[in-house]
């Protein structure tokens, strides 16, 4: 071929090339120029003609003059990775030939690419497989459910025995001093790594997990999190701050690798004075030292890896696909870290250090278990059911177990609560509070049930008793608001939605129960998508809604009383299901939680029913029950003015007084219809703060207080008591009172029942 001047364009050169020591196949490579500043100027593949290979890069003189020519594989399509840089060139082991611009040359002959270099530019296939998941508490269980739709980005890290080889001299000798002390003692176990990004999960035994105090420490922490992508300078050093006591769920997920014990050879080599031994002796031995490296914190800052795929999780958390990396050597390294869609945007929520959570050599197609801790991401799937053929009532709503409702005597019905009247602990339950509001009962069914036939239940409800104990002649009704389960599904334009699936009342003409005020038992799977129960926790937890506050109409006076809710199973027949017919093995059996809600961290096991929830009839047990006492009544509260001799505090609240001694009237309202609420009656004075008061139960006296239908009277607090040492006898008061209901609807009190009237205020002063 003619390489004359004038055959080219002024700014295309051609080049030519060939391999030191020959290939078995014809290997697939670009050629790459960059400027001075490092900039990519022009890219070609290289064509092959037998031996001998040719490319062409346009140029212009003047960058010509100053350019890097590099030779590195092609990637593989289908490998993703970043655009293409003389550092990432150079992770793939690029080669960079000896040229030199000559003005009137267009064709230049490179010197053979040396076998050190190409033998790394063959591609393997790799399958790389796993699941994302998140430890959640189901009634006190720890389950690792599934992260369905999470971004998995799959990174190929550096060879270590690579970029050990181009260490700087300066931190191959820290390298080398940081490991030595490992020769005499190596560590106990694993250091755990640091946090997933923020929000961290906290312990609150070392905590205090207040809202107030996680916006505190998330602003404190932010600033440490920044040294895990160091650029450019590497990160501070990590400081034993109160990041410590953030606590993970679950132990990461570790490869298997194992502290070994360092060679007699090994350790002198490592103790040599000469760079080069030493350098050679950590690349050799990298496999030795990986347990150790995730000890060195400023060692991370060097770890570089390549992005080669991200993929979604699919409804079930797990992903799948094919990777490119380099054959020669080991199996690829590679590192994940996660992202997930929250408020609309993809946010980081899985990034640990490379140094310490990369898959060292990763057997191709085994699976990678990946374990989130942010409580922000949601989790899909089915949730677990109880084994068997057995129901767990948990109880009603979140914070009432079924073992805190009384079962007999004149309580049956209020709850066994052991918590603050006024709502310091969850649910605000007290021993011997009614329910009230909308009612949710949770069932969970067992994972045989309908596979043994029994596909269908019901709640019914009748009436007891009235306020007073009396018993009421009453017929069953059936509980008939509508109970859906939420579930999420991607459509076809990418974007996820979410939609109801009714569990009943049933009227699908497909099936025989049509009319009973049936509802489904919750299949395993939903139509399409996975079961999305964050969607409505009220929703998708309830078995049924027993609307309490409509009884009798709404008249929450006439409705007051004990009810009795039952639970019945049905097949696809509709035929009732008995549980125990008291001869055969029981076919279903009714169980409780043994622990009181809400069930937190702790390991919640059932136990059988007791007999009080059993539903018994002709010596069979056909359903299980539950007693509640139902009431609605709203609190009374009533502030009267202050009395002395009978006057009482007019409009403008002046009492004058003919000496200190004289008795005082307090009178006030605090009421409630049977007696289901507390009260809290204070004076104050001035700044001075409560100077009287009272509280208790409403309904009896207390102390001095006289209670009457409610009326409360105290003629037994002087002047002098109230005026106290204030100057001149003259002092001004503040009365206040608040009726606490009682009543729950078992997730919170129903605090819209209580009475709170405005406060009253008055002044004493001598008469003039």
């Amino acid at each position: 071929m003619n390489h004359s001047k004038g055959n080219k364009p002024k700014n295309r050169f051609e080049f030519n090339v060939s391999f030191a020591g020959q290939p078995d196949d014809e290997l697939d490579v670009t050629a790459y120029a960059f400027d001075h500043r490092g900039r990519l100027l022009d890219s070609s593949g290289v064509k092959f003609d037998g031996e001998e290979g040719r490319f062409e890069l346009e140029m212009a003189p003047e960058q010509a003059e100053h350019a890097r020519l590099f030779l590195a594989p092609t990637p593989p399509k289908g490998r993703r990775g970043e655009a293409p840089t003389m550092a990432s060139l150079q992770r793939l082991d690029a080669y960079e030939p000896l040229w030199r611009y000559e003005p009137d040359q267009r064709f230049y002959p490179l010197l053979p690419v040396p076998e050190l270099h190409w033998h790394w530019w063959l591609w393997c296939m790799c399958r790389v497989r796993g699941q994302v998941v998140r430890p959640v508490v189901i009634q006190g269980e720890t389950h690792l459910m599934p992260v369905c739709n999470a971004r998995v980005h799959i990174c190929e890290v550096d060879r270590l025995p690579r970029f050990i080889l181009r260490l700087p001299e300066k931190e191959l000798w820290r390298l080398r001093d940081d490991l030595l002390p490992y020769l005499e003692q190596p560590p106990i176990r694993w250091p755990r790594p640091l946090p997933d990004p923020p929000p961290f999960r906290y312990d609150p035994g070392v905590i205090d997990p207040s809202p107030e105090n996680l916006a505190v420490m998330n602003r404190a922490v932010s600033l440490n999190v920044k040294a895990f992508n160091p650029q450019p300078e590497p990160p501070a050093p990590m400081q034993n701050t109160r990041m410590l006591a953030m606590q993970r769920q679950a132990a990461p997920e570790q490869p298997a690798i194992s502290y070994q014990k360092f060679s007699g050879e090994l350790q002198a080599s490592l103790r040599s004075d000469s760079v080069q031994v030493v350098r050679q002796a950590l690349a050799d031995n990298y496999l030795v030292f990986l347990p150790y490296l995730c000890w060195i914190h400023w060692f991370w800052y060097w770890y570089r890896c390549d992005e080669v795929a991200v993929v979604t999780t699919d409804g079930y958390g797990r992903f799948d696909t094919t990777i490119w990396y380099r054959c020669l050597g080991d199996k690829p390294d590679l590192y994940f870290w996660v992202e997930y869609s929250i408020g609309g945007s993809w946010t980081t929520v899985y990034r640990r250090p490379i140094g310490c959570s990369t898959y060292w050599n990763y057997a191709c197609g085994s699976e990678v278990t990946i374990q989130i801790t942010d409580p922000r991401v949601g989790w899909c799937g089915p949730a677990p059911r109880v084994t068997g053929n057995q129901l767990m009532v948990l109880g009603i709503g979140e914070n009432i177990s079924t073992r805190q409702v009384e079962t007999s005597g004149a309580n049956a019905g209020l709850t066994k609560g052991n918590a603050d009247p006024h709502g310091g602990s969850p649910g605000g339950t007290v021993p011997g509070a009614p329910f009230g509001g909308v009612l949710e009962p949770r069932v969970i069914f067992g994972d045989m049930l309908v596979g043994s036939g029994i596909t269908h239940y019901r709640w019914s409800y009748r009436r007891l008793t009235n306020a007073q104990g009396t018993a009421v002649a009453d017929t069953w009704h059936a509980l008939d608001t509508e109970v859906v389960r939420h579930y999420s599904y991607t459509k076809p334009d990418g974007t996820l939605a979410v939609k109801p699936y009714l569990l009943g009342p049933d009227t699908d003409p497909a099936l025989t129960v049509s009319g009973e005020n049936l509802f489904q038992i919750q299949p395993d799977n939903p139509p399409q998508g996975h079961w999305t129960p964050q969607v409505n926790a009220h929703q998708n937890t309830a078995s049924a809604f027993f609307q309490t506050h409509v009884l009798a109409g709404g008249d929450a006076q006439a409705a007051a009383g004990q009810y009795e809710l039952k639970l019945e199973l049905f097949d696809n027949a509709g035929s009732r299901i008995v549980f125990d017919d008291g001869v055969n093995p029981a076919v279903v059996e009714a169980v409780i939680p043994t622990a009181n809600a809400p069930f937190g961290a702790d390991e919640v096991f059932p136990t059988p029913a007791p007999a009080a929830n059993r539903l018994v009839e002709s010596g069979q047990v056909v359903g299980f029950r539950m007693v509640v006492r139902v009431d609605n009544n709203p609190c009374e509260g009533v502030l009267q003015p202050v009395e002395i001799g009978g006057v009482a505090a007019g409009p403008c609240g002046f009492l004058e007084y003919a000496n200190a001694a004289q008795p005082l009237t307090i009178r006030f309202r605090a009421r409630h219809e049977n007696d289901f609420a507390t009260f809290d009656f204070d004076i104050n004075r001035g700044s001075s703060g409560t100077i009287e008061g009272v509280s208790g139960p409403v309904g009896v006296s207390i102390g001095s207080y006289a209670e009457s239908n409610g009326d409360y009277v105290n003629t037994s607090v002087t002047v002098n008591d109230l005026v106290g040492s204030c100057p001149g006898g003259r002092a001004a008061f503040a009365e206040d009172l608040y009726v606490t209901a009682l009543a729950t609807n078992g997730w919170h009190r129903l605090h819209y029942l209580d009475a709170n009237p405005a406060p009253i205020a008055f002044a004493l002063a001598p008469e003039a």
